[in-house]
């Protein structure tokens, strides 16, 4: 095994040479017997050595550097599909597993607000508020029980039923939680009619 101060010295080395030349491998692929015998050492040798980044976390800066240079690139895995084995071989390995209440506090914090791929700038998490707050639930259960818990369209009381706003959510917020502009629908209706006012 190379010592540390080995591996620098030879990292420092290929960074100053490949700046002024081609690397040799570039553009080529390995073979799938190639692939496979990689494969099955780093199997066999990980059984009994411990991954050199295990317990080690890259900084800011490396996390910046990395995202600079993959910025613009295609990913190799793009428009490819999962085979139904390898699903199987990922849902066994990640079968029992489940992150901490730390890594999950994490995740979230890291992803929330600003920081999610899909903010929008506050709206969503005010609509979000809107709909899970008591006021909406009082106006939805009070809405099931004016029309006895029955589809308006199909008469239908299947019990998965919807509350359904006559004048848009998002347009007429004053009328968000008006009786009068509430209706009970299946979700089957529910979905219909909506996608008729796509076409509309």
């Amino acid at each position: 095994m190379h010592t540390q101060e080995t591996k620098d010295k030879i990292r420092r080395t290929k960074i100053g040479y490949y700046k002024t030349h081609i690397n040799p491998l570039l553009g080529t692929h390995r073979s799938k017997i190639t692939k496979k015998k990689l494969s099955d050492f780093r199997k066999e040798y990980y059984k009994t050595h411990n991954h050199p980044l295990l317990g080690k976390h890259p900084s800011e800066e490396t996390i910046r550097k990395i995202s600079e240079s993959n910025k613009g690139r295609v990913s190799s895995f793009r428009g490819k599909h999962h085979t139904k084995e390898t699903k199987k071989k990922n849902a066994e390995a990640h079968k029992g597993k489940h992150c901490s209440d730390e890594t999950k506090n994490k995740l979230r914090i890291k992803l929330s607000g600003e920081n999610n791929p899909n903010w929008k700038g506050g709206i969503e998490s005010i609509h979000h508020k809107v709909r899970t707050s008591n006021e909406y639930k009082r106006w939805r259960e009070l809405i099931f029980q004016r029309d006895n818990y029955t589809c308006q369209l199909c008469n239908s009381r299947n019990g998965n039923i919807e509350a359904h706003h006559i004048l848009s959510f998002m347009k007429y917020k004053q009328f968000r939680l008006d009786l009068r502009n509430g209706a009970t629908l299946c979700k089957t209706c529910h979905k219909l009619l909506h996608k008729s006012y796509n076409f509309n």
